[in-house]
Parts: C-alpha cells; sequence; structure tokens
C-alpha cells in the first residue's frame, strides 16, 4: 500500500534519498526491531550501516567529516528514519544537535569530528535542570540531576549551560568523577532510546573541559533536537496510519474490504489528514531554519522557542494518530503482533522525551 502522506521532497537529491532511507527501513530496520527492544539500544552493527552509509553524519559540516546536507534534508531523513524506528531517529537527531552547537568553537572540533565518525552523544540541556554549583576553593561542585535523557547509551555528553558556566557549554563523558549515568528507566515504549536519568553528585566543573559558547550556537542545538523530535513523531504518525490503512484494506467484512466502508474510509481519510499536517508543519519549520549557522543569537532564541512548540504539537498529534490506528484494528490493534500496538506506546514515550527537551 502506498504511503498515506506526501512526503516533502523538494530536489532530486531529496527524493533519492527518501528512496534510499526507505530501502534501510525496510531491509535494515524493521527487521531488527526485537533485537533494539531486547537490548533497548540501537545495536552497533546497526550504527555502523548508518555511518558506512552517509545517514548518521548526512546533516553534519563538512569540516569536521559530515555530509553538508541543510537542515530541511535532515529533517526529511529523521522523518523517514523514525517510520522504522523513533528512537534510532531520535539517537540521529541528538548527534546532529551536539555537532551543530560544537563545530563553531575551535575547542569543540576535535569532538564533532569524534561524533561524525561515529561516536554516540547526547545533548543535555541543564538551563531548566534542578542541577547547582557551590563554590569551592578548587572551583564550582556541581550537584542535582537531569530526570531523563533520550540517548543514554551516549559516550559523549555536551552539556548546555551548565551552573558556573553561563552561556557556556561543558563535555562530560561516564568517566568523570561525580558525573553519573543512572540505571536504565522503564517507560512505555521507545525502544531503542536507552533513557537514563543523568546525576551529578559533587561533580567538579573543571573537569567537564568547560569553554564559552556563544548563545546562537547553543540555541542552534536546540532546534535541531526539538525538530528531530517532531520529525520523528510524524515518522510514527505515518507508520501508524499506514498501517490502520493496510489492515482496514486487508480486512474483509460486509461482502469487501473494511476500507471501502463510509464511516471508516472517512476515519482513515481524517487520519492522514493529521499525519500530513504534522509533516508539513516539521519541513516548514526546517524550511525556514535551513541557513541555521548563519541566524543570529536572537533570532535562533526565537526559533528554538517556535520549534519546542512544533515539536509538542507533533508529539501530540501521533498520539492522537496513534490511538485511532489502534481503535480502527479493533481488538487486534492491542496484540504485540500488530505494528500499531508499538507505535502508540513509542508515541506516548516521544511525547514525554520532547516535553523533557524543553
Amino acid at each position: 500500500m502506498s504511503a498515506p502522506v506526501a512526503v516533502p521532497a523538494q530536489t532530486e537529491e531529496q527524493r533519492e534519498l527518501v528512496a534510499v532511507l526507505d530501502a534501510f527501513v525496510a531491509e535494515r530496520v524493521r527487521p531488527r526491531l526485537a533485537d533494539i527492544a531486547a537490548a533497548d539500544r540501537v545495536p552497533d552493527d546497526l550504527h555502523a550501516r548508518l555511518g558506512s552509509q552517509g545517514l548518521w553524519s548526512l546533516g553534519m559540516p563538512e569540516e569536521v567529516g559530515g555530509g553538508g546536507g541543510d537542515l530541511p534534508t535532515l529533517v526529511l531523513a529523521l522523518q523517514r528514519l523514525a517510520t522504522g524506528s523513533a528512537a534510532l531517529a531520535l539517537t540521529v537527531a541528538h548527534a546532529h544537535a551536539v555537532v551543530a552547537v560544537l563545530a563553531d568553537h575551535a575547542e569543540g572540533r576535535s569532538a564533532a569530528a569524534e561524533v561524525a565518525a561515529g561516536a554516540r552523544p547526547a545533548l543535555v540541556d541543564l538551563v531548566r535542570a534542578p542541577v547547582t554549583a557551590t563554590a569551592q576553593d578548587d572551583g564550582p561542585v556541581l550537584d542535582g540531576a537531569v530526570p531523563r535523557v533520550d540517548a543514554g547509551d551516549a559516550r559523549l555528553h555536551l552539556l548546555l549551560e551548565p551552573p558556573g558556566v553561563p552561556g557556556g557549554v561543558a563535555l562530560a563523558d561516564p568517566t568523570v568523577p561525580g558525573f553519573v549515568a543512572g540505571p536504565v528507566a522503564r517507560r512505555c515504549g521507545l525502544a531503542g532510546a536507552t533513557t537514563r536519568a543523568i546525576e551529578f553528585d559533587g561533580c567538579h566543573l573543571a573537569r567537564l573541559a568547560p569553554f564559552p559558547a556563544t548563545a546562537a550556537a547553543a540555541s542552534r542545538g536546540r532546534i535541531v533536537l526539538l525538530l528531530g523530535a517532531a520529525a520523528a513523531a510524524a515518522g510514527i504518525a505515518e507508520a501508524a496510519a499506514t498501517a490502520a490503512g493496510g489492515y482496514l484494506a486487508e480486512r474483509h467484512q460486509f461482502g469487501g474490504p473494511l476500507a471501502e466502508r463510509p464511516v471508516l474510509r472517512r476515519r482513515l481519510v481524517a487520519l492522514r489528514g493529521h499525519v500530513q499536517a504534522a509533516l508539513d508543519s516539521v519541513w516548514a519549520r526546517g524550511t525556514r531554519t535551513a541557513g541555521l549557522a548563519a541566524l543570529p543569537a536572537d533570532e535562533a532564541d526565537t526559533l528554538a522557542g517556535e520549534c519546542a512548540a512544533v515539536a509538542g504539537r507533533c508529539t501530540s498529534t501521533a498520539v492522537a494518530v496513534g490511538a485511532d490506528a489502534v481503535q480502527l484494528h479493533g481488538g487486534y490493534g492491542y496484540l504485540e503482533e500488530y505494528a500499531v500496538e508499538r507505535l502508540m506506546r513509542d508515541a506516548v514515550s516521544l511525547r514525554a522525551a520532547a516535553a523533557a527537551i524543553t
């Protein structure tokens, strides 16, 4: 069955990318969903395959080893990946968000190159997090926690605006004393995200390699991650609507397929309309921020707020579409054998993840 929405690929290169990603999802991602769920992480070989096909670093600057793609192309790629695994799309979004911050600063370019080469990072925004800095003779000491980070398998954490470094950033890895990645959290869905809390327990700020960053760079990181979450939500919604349409077309009652029943056909059309609206809103915001690297600080900050709103709307749409897709399956929608059961859970968890980002 054809996709229920019009994918907004504008160029021949983008259309080719859609074909590559759809094949990657069908051949590499969906057959591994059980493995991803069992381990609650993206398998190393699948991660390596993303890199070998140029998908991991698609939208990262060429100067650090990336593909140089613009933000609309990245948004499109994340949406297509999320039709198979939203957690995989969110992992790629974290990587691009981290590089969007680091690539502008000499102190961060080597770390940005590591990410482009395949290191798994997480962007951790500390602006509103309950983390405090206490002055001591040898410098500030951090205490507190970030309750949820949905890239918990990260080997590198980029901390945005930690206490004691106003407007700056810091790099941390699990070996830093006092910096603790907590146990994997239980959640409804989003298998593969390896969700954890990040804790600071007497962590000396100096050990986190802090350095000043521009306000525009920090906002760019937030924009990329929020649009990534919104694109992942649009991917979930499309996959759920496609599954519902396929089920209604295959299921026969009353002398024909259920998809021909007027009431169900109208519900399916409405479902597809919601998906298209979500996808169009993500694309419109991504297109507006195509020149992300050149945005001045005030405009980048404003756009970050707008992207937070887009992420909120799209994740809520994914939940609504997922719930309707489950209902259109009747009682079968609650069985694990049907994709909509997982997609509904993924939508709920992604909405919580997006709320944690903002």
